[in-house]
């Protein structure tokens, strides 16, 4: 299910979606499989994972490129989709499976 962004603010290349603070997260990086679904979905952003102290990955934020848009309300519709898919659908993605369990 999709979630409000809690900011959208401007980079030099990015508008960075913030979905949740980086501080309540044991470690922020992007795994393999995340950045997968990120580029199928919209080429070209970047998406920020977190990993709760319970070991699983949420979305912490998404990096829009400003050449894909630079109206943050469409950079939000286009992290939230990312969001949604990566949350909604996490391990049963197609993508996922071929990466981790090498089937798919």
């Amino acid at each position: 299910m999709p979630i409000e962004p809690k900011a959208v603010y401007a980079g030099e290349r990015f508008l960075i979606v913030d979905f949740r603070a980086p501080a309540q997260f044991e470690q922020i990086r992007t795994p393999d499989w995340a950045q997968r679904v990120a580029d199928s979905s919209a080429p070209g952003t970047l998406v920020r994972m977190g990993m709760t102290k319970a070991g699983n990955w949420m979305v912490q934020s998404v990096l829009v490129p400003v050449e894909l848009t630079d109206d943050p309300a469409e950079a939000a519709m286009v992290a939230n989709a990312i969001q949604d898919r990566i949350e909604r659908e996490g391990e049963y993605l197609p993508i996922y499976k071929q990466t981790v369990t090498g089937v798919g």
